[in-house]
């Protein structure tokens, strides 16, 4: 199973001619531009989806997402400095306007977040279960040999009583 994430949401960008970089304007304002492009920088440096989902969830779970990069960074035992080398560069900028640039040609226009797409099919209706089921929805998705611990989920919908 391939998961990938893409930190841009209901952002904005431009081309800044004299920096040769991007400017952006995210729906909640810089701090939100800020921690999306920490979040791009670290997928870039990781290059592992486990330390990258344990690096955000802990960024998400501080009440300064944009100002936790360090702390986040020590607690899963990587560095920071490469990260921040990033942030603070047109390396940070071009990632983030490499993510806005795949999102702008998804096939169905995003308009909400968290955009969920499974097996390169978005729908409402499935993100709504994924947000209240993920396991299930992805024992029931899998192509593969059923995973150890998708034998003994109950992949059936919950029937609403």
């Amino acid at each position: 199973m391939d998961v990938e994430m893409f930190p841009f949401g209901n952002a904005k960008y431009a081309s800044n001619v004299e920096t040769e970089g991007w400017t952006f304007k995210c729906q909640h304002e810089e701090y939100e531009c800020k921690a999306n492009m920490i979040h791009a920088c670290a997928k870039e440096n990781f290059k592992d989806i486990g330390l990258e989902m344990n690096f955000v969830k802990c960024l998400l779970e501080s009440p300064a997402p944009a100002d936790s990069g360090p702390t986040c960074a020590a607690s899963i035992g990587v560095e920071w400095d490469p990260i921040k080398k990033c942030l603070n560069s047109t390396e940070g900028q071009n990632l983030l306007h490499e993510i806005a640039v795949q999102q702008d040609n998804l096939e169905t226009e995003l308009y909400f977040v968290p955009w969920i797409i499974v097996n390169d099919n978005f729908s409402l209706e499935q993100t709504e279960e994924c947000k209240s089921d993920l396991k299930r929805i992805v024992c029931e998705m899998y192509t593969g040999t059923t995973p150890e611990s998708c034998e003994d989920h109950d992949a059936s919908v919950p029937e609403d009583e």
